[in-house]
């Protein structure tokens, strides 16, 4: 079920100060629990975060036409970011997805084969090959009691407070030129971290 638009309430006619940031997403548990995290920390700064779970089916063509739609929606952010999954899209639809992105002015940051690799950041460096969504989430459980394919709740105040290491350890992954796994979330979450500062 898709959220309702990005719009704040004008307080005394007036905007709400700080920068606007949109992020879709399509990942309606794990990502939409550690966006709404960010959201949380971000609530009294100069950077305001509005998530939104988009329905893509593990697509980013898919999940980048629906963020066009929520910028459509509210054509007061600043910036608008898409994180998507890689899942089985083929490499044609994937650069599809990343022209599409660009043409529209929408920061996409995809992770493949999932989420979870991003997440996995947070613990350790890996370069281990992830064929399905179950290789990510086993190297993840270690790290996050409880989650699996059918529990995807995280713990944001436990993953909150290795932000840097994540940031560092998926910019080390970028460095070993891996296909998969990979993520390019620490791009938009090295911005949200810098609004903290």
């Amino acid at each position: 079920m898709s959220r309702p638009a990005f719009r704040e309430r004008r307080v005394g006619g007036r905007k709400p100060k700080g920068k606007r940031i949109g992020i879709a997403y399509d990942g309606q548990r794990t990502e939409d629990g550690y966006f709404r995290g960010w959201q949380q920390v971000l609530a009294q700064g100069k950077m305001q975060v509005f998530p939104n779970y988009v329905k893509s089916g593990g697509n980013p063509r898919t999940a980048v036409r629906e963020a066009g739609k929520l910028r459509r929606r509210d054509p007061d952010l600043d910036e608008l970011w898409c994180v998507s999954d890689v899942d089985d899209t083929s490499a044609d639809e994937i650069l599809q997805a990343v022209a599409e992105a660009k043409r529209s002015g929408i920061n996409l940051c995809l992770s493949n084969r999932c989420f979870e690799i991003w997440l996995v950041c947070h613990f350790e460096k890996t370069t281990r090959y992830i064929s399905s969504e179950s290789d990510a989430v086993a190297l993840l459980q270690p790290h996050s009691d409880g989650y699996s394919a059918n529990n995807k709740a995280i713990d944001f105040g436990k993953l909150f407070p290795l932000t840097e290491v994540a940031i560092a350890n998926a910019v080390w992954l970028a460095e070993q030129g891996h296909d998969n796994p990979s993520t390019e979330v620490h791009r938009l979450v090295a911005k949200l971290f810098s609004a903290l500062g």
